[in-house]
């Protein structure tokens, strides 16, 4: 399926990867500037993953990330799990301002120092990263690392894979260590963990109902042994209702899950319709 940003710029964005390319062939860190959200960030030199697609779509990288504003206010707090090179953070921090907090959690080494250098370049305060993976429980595991960077999972299909062992945690006993008593906007990107996530996160969304964005990837979740439909009964449970981000940037409401990409859960939400 195309991009609707590149639908919007094709040439412009043809000539950004091919510039990409170049950059790759040299291998060397690159700065981008997110001029309208007055924010930068080091990305590294990969043909595969989420670097060439935020330097070829910028502020358009994704959807979801233009209505981040519509969820997120000066003061409040946003989780951001899979936090990446930090882009959602990143953004996130800009909406809620000094009065608000924003917790990142990569738990890939490479992508981790990433996010920490991007948090220095833009000097954010109010934004504290962990390395580690949000789960169910507190443990360890092993991190399977992909070809393409976006694609790491604590689920493996190919036998001999390189892995990095990682920390995992709960959102309840991590906002509980943080003395957080309050959540706006969950993200969660956990390339098929995302159930998990939630389960470890019941206290949490029972009792501040925060804006839940999650990714439905049936094949990830299934090499977890979990079914898509398991997060939406989960969610549904606890009053949420789901939503899709239009092309527009309007919220359409779904009744079910779709087959794949991103869903917004909103609690006890009324209807929205999309406007085209």
């Amino acid at each position: 399926m195309v991009s609707p940003a590149f639908r919007n710029r094709p040439l412009q964005t043809l000539r950004r990867l091919a510039v990409w390319k170049l950059i790759c062939l040299f291998k060397r860190p690159v700065r981008v500037k997110f001029n309208p959200w007055d924010l930068v960030m080091i990305l590294p030199a990969e043909w595969k993953g989420t670097a060439k697609l935020l330097y070829a779509f910028r502020e358009a990288y994704e959807p979801e990330l233009v209505v981040l504003e519509q969820f997120l206010k000066p003061g409040e707090t946003m989780v951001d799990v899979g936090a990446n090179y930090g882009v959602y953070s990143l953004r996130a921090s800009k909406l809620v301002g000094p009065r608000g907090r924003v917790f990142a959690f990569e738990p890939a080494s490479k992508a981790f120092r990433y996010l920490q250098r991007n948090m220095r370049e833009n000097s954010l305060e109010n934004v504290s990263a962990f390395s580690l993976a949000l789960s169910n429980q507190a443990g360890k595991a092993h991190l399977y690392l992909n070809q393409d960077p976006s694609r790491n999972s604590i689920a493996s299909d190919l036998e001999g894979s390189d892995f990095e062992e990682i920390e995992t945690n709960t959102l309840d006993a991590i906002l509980a260590d943080q003395g957080i008593s309050r959540l706006h906007f969950l993200k969660i990107d956990a390339e098929g963990a995302d159930e998990l996530v939630c389960q470890g996160a019941r206290k949490t969304l029972a009792a501040y109902h925060p804006v839940v964005m999650f990714e439905v990837n049936p094949e990830a979740a299934g090499l977890l042994g979990l079914q898509k439909e398991n997060i939406g009964v989960l969610l549904t449970n606890l009053g949420y209702r789901f939503y899709k981000v239009c092309p527009t940037g309007k919220l359409q409401q779904v009744d079910k899950l779709p087959a794949g990409g991103n869903v917004i859960a909103i609690y006890q939400d009324g209807d929205q319709e999309c406007v085209s």
